[in-house]
């Protein structure tokens, strides 16, 4: 079975020799579901759902599907990548704790990634201003704003949560918009901006667990790594509850 640790690790994890050929990602920021598995540095399986069940239903069968058809045991993997936020707060917490487990029983480590700032490479923009958003509900948006020079991007705006007359206000050249916040608001982001707004191919609105896996290998390579018992989603704003428990003080 795929999930069976192997009694000797056959990567003991130091910063400065292993090679992170081996990698499993996991997204769970939004309705969609995404793994995926590079090995010796390729991709070989990637599978992506938009099924919208709770992720707790298929996530480690998705998991385990994709080993058997890599050919890998979980021992095998040399890391881990998931999306840290900012999403669903239920979807977070089911992909994050699903892979501090699998990263914790086997020793090796993971990286977080930002969903938003993946989208944006996504797009596969050469220059210019790219809008990652994705729905937050309550009539708002994840945002942030990036720029592509000579295929490097750099942060203009960063993660934020608001309407979108909020992100409108910050737009004042043509822009590419990527993400499931584009359903909801392409309408209005056309009447309010014109030519201005452009809009990716619905193909690239939802993220990819492949471009977590390139975006992580890079990461882990540099030598970041999550500590993976205070790992934690980043939310960006506060949850429900806590926003009662804040009214009723």
């Amino acid at each position: 079975m795929p999930f069976t640790q192997n009694s000797k690790s056959k990567h003991a994890y130091t910063k400065t020799s292993i090679s992170f050929s081996n990698l499993l990602a996991v997204d769970t920021a939004t309705n969609a579901c995404s793994v995926a598995i590079w090995k010796e540095h390729r991709l070989v399986v990637e599978d992506t759902n938009v099924i919208r069940q709770t992720h707790s239903r298929h996530l480690l069968s998705m998991i385990e599907k994709a080993l058997t058809i890599a050919k890998l045991e979980l021992s095998d993997l040399d890391g881990f990548v998931v999306t840290r936020g900012p999403g669903s707060f239920t979807g977070l917490r089911i992909g994050i704790s699903t892979v501090k487990g699998l990263a914790k029983a086997i020793n090796k480590p993971l990286v977080g990634i930002s969903y938003l700032k993946c989208l944006a490479q996504q797009s596969a923009v050469t220059n210019g201003l790219v809008c990652a958003m994705i729905d937050a509900r309550r009539g708002e948006l994840y945002y942030a704003l990036y720029r592509f020079d000579d295929s490097k991007i750099k942060v203009v705006i960063s993660e934020s949560v608001g309407p979108l007359s909020n992100l409108i206000e910050k737009i004042e050249e043509h822009c590419l918009f990527i993400g499931n916040g584009v359903y909801e608001n392409r309408a209005g982001l056309t009447e309010k901006l014109g030519q201005r707004a452009l809009f990716a191919p619905d193909f690239q609105h939802i993220l990819r667990a492949d471009t977590i896996i390139w975006a992580g290998q890079k990461q882990l390579e540099n030598g970041r790594q999550e500590p993976v018992e205070s790992f934690v989603p980043d939310y960006i704003r506060k949850s429900d509850a806590q926003i009662n428990l804040a009214n009723l003080r």
